[in-house]
């Protein structure tokens, strides 16, 4: 933000305000319904006269608990509870007020991007530290050509469907509607390479049934998108040159 509580950065130091969910600033960082929960929130040294850990239930008075070089370090600790709880900090330097969430410093308070504590909430110990990739299907590998999406295909967003041949260019200045090709044949031929990088999670985009080629705008959770797996029975020709609708796109089903 930018007017800093009305102080100069210098004064204040935005840039030094910081908490997460993490178990060096919430600890422990997954509580059980039984658990007390500490929270910390790191300012910059000699900034802040007051910090207030404000949840969905009160205002806890945080101390001042350690001092760092540049930085000090206020806490607050919750009481234990069974229910979800949202929390977010109100600062105060001198009469000036200010109010630190996960979206960052603001003069006002916005009523989003809390913190959230889930009592009783594991992560499984599988993912602890694992080394995950994230794939873009269309953009990965192309395993199956005869799943492509073709050109002229059907039109979304009122542009009509590219197949990309060369997969060396470069994205288009509007590049939704442009398909490279890349299926889930193409992960599979690359498990061996995906293992020699050390991968242990795949995190897919969405893979189901979509007209873009990022697929989160879903048409249908009950299926694979047939481009990324298996055209079964395919019928029908690409749209006409004039065609403004996909009322005659008998590819696309």
């Amino acid at each position: 933000m930018d007017d800093n509580f009305g102080l100069s950065a210098e004064e204040f130091r935005i840039q030094a305000v910081y908490s997460d969910e993490t178990r060096q600033f919430r600890s422990p960082a997954e509580p059980t319904a039984a658990d007390w929960v500490n929270v910390r929130l790191r300012v910059g040294r000699g900034t802040v006269s007051a910090a207030f850990l404000c949840t969905n239930e009160r205002e806890y008075l945080m101390e001042e608990a350690e001092t760092q070089g540049a930085f000090s370090y206020f806490q607050a600790t919750l009481p234990p509870t069974a229910e979800e709880m949202t929390y977010y900090f109100r600062l105060q330097c001198g009469e000036a007020v200010g109010y630190y969430t996960k979206y960052g410093f603001f003069s006002e308070y916005k009523h989003e991007g809390e913190f959230r504590i889930f009592r009783d909430y594991r992560t499984p110990d599988w993912a602890k530290g694992a080394v995950m990739y994230q794939i873009y299907p269309d953009r990965f590998a192309n395993g199956d050509v005869s799943n492509d999406v073709k050109t002229n295909e059907y039109i979304y967003l009122k542009q009509k469907t590219e197949q990309v041949t060369d997969w060396n260019s470069l994205p288009a200045a509007s590049d939704i509607n442009r398909f490279y090709g890349g299926d889930l044949q193409g992960v599979l031929n690359k498990l061996d390479y995906l293992a020699e990088l050390g991968v242990e999670v795949l995190y897919f985009n969405p893979l189901f049934v979509s007209p873009s080629n990022h697929k989160y705008d879903t048409q249908d959770y009950w299926h694979i998108d047939p481009h990324f797996g298996k055209i079964v029975r395919e019928s029908g020709s690409v749209l006409a040159a004039d065609a403004k609708t996909n009322e005659t796109a008998s590819l696309y089903a």
